[in-house]
């Protein structure tokens, strides 16, 4: 996943601010999380398998974190976290 800036009016808090902490709660594929921590300005992994564990269902999630820097006008900001299904061989 990646995410775009956290924007409100003029106003930004970048990307890099945003982490996560991804989580496979099931898996009959036996698919696994990507790596934790990983900020969300750059392309990171959620879940992943091979060729011979990404048949099945899986579900998978991810904890957020969002450290807002201070000094950070007030308001309602708005990011889009964009998802891309892709094989991975």
């Amino acid at each position: 996943g990646q995410a775009t800036d956290f924007t409100a009016g003029n106003r930004v808090i970048d990307a890099a601010n945003l982490a996560w902490d991804p989580a496979v709660t099931a898996s009959d594929s036996g698919a696994s999380a990507g790596a934790r921590g990983r900020a969300l300005d750059a392309p990171a992994t959620l879940a992943q398998a091979d060729q011979a564990t990404r048949r099945g269902t899986t579900i998978a999630g991810a904890n957020l974190t969002l450290t807002v820097p201070d000094g950070s006008a007030s308001g309602r900001y708005g990011s889009e976290i964009t998802l891309t299904l892709f094989a991975n061989d």
